[in-house]
């Protein structure tokens, strides 16, 4: 769904979308990866859709800049959606759709990233901006002419940050560098974990100081 279920959508509607657009009659064209796509790997085969994903949008881009048509200056805007945790329920429409076969808050068995990662989202899954605010940001971003849209949670709204700047920096130089082990990259699911154990530190230092 992630890759393949994108691509054929994208096959099947984004030809037609490229030869009536105009600027009387704009169109977006919307391809979402996540904040997992921009950080270094730590997500397991979730993590990679989302890079694929991300390069997906990349190259629709591109080639709609070589179309006949000149769709790019005639009104179609292209955003690819990166957002961090955004509340929904991704996960309880995925066992719906299924009849319950599928488990998906379930760690594959002898698959430690999958466990992780699954304990991760468990952790602060409640905690992210709204579906509503990244649709909102989508049409922002769309209006501004900006391709990236790259949401991170903030503390002020969701009580926790996946800090992307800095992790998207981290990715950049150590690619600049040639070495992976450029300044130590902590997964995704590494810095849910160390949030979480703040949270839980910083409640039990707040009672005991009312005691």
């Amino acid at each position: 769904m992630n890759v393949i279920g994108a691509a054929n959508t994208l096959r099947t509607f984004v030809p037609h979308m490229a030869n009536v657009t105009s600027l009387d009659k704009p169109c977006i064209i919307e391809i979402t990866a996540s904040s997992a796509g921009v950080m270094f790997g730590g997500s397991g085969p979730y993590g990679t859709s989302k890079l694929a994903a991300l390069g997906l949008a990349e190259e629709v881009y591109r080639e709609l800049e070589a179309y006949p048509t000149n769709p790019l200056a005639n009104g179609t805007r292209v955003v690819v959606l990166c957002p961090a945790i955004v509340v929904t329920d991704l996960l309880q429409s995925g066992e719906q759709a299924t009849g319950g076969e599928v488990k998906a808050e379930v760690g594959r068995t002898n698959d430690q990233s999958s466990v992780n990662t699954v304990r991760g989202f468990q952790a602060i899954w409640n905690n992210g901006m709204t579906a509503d605010y990244a649709a909102s940001e989508v049409f922002n971003h769309a209006q501004n002419g900006r391709f990236y849209c790259i949401l991170d949670n903030t503390v002020e709204r969701d009580g926790m940050t996946m800090n992307l700047e800095s992790r998207m920096d981290l990715r950049y130089n150590a690619m600049i560098s040639r070495d992976i082990k450029y300044k130590y990259m902590q997964t995704p699911v590494a810095a849910f974990n160390n949030q979480v154990e703040a949270k839980a530190t910083n409640k039990k230092v707040a009672v005991g100081s009312k005691l």
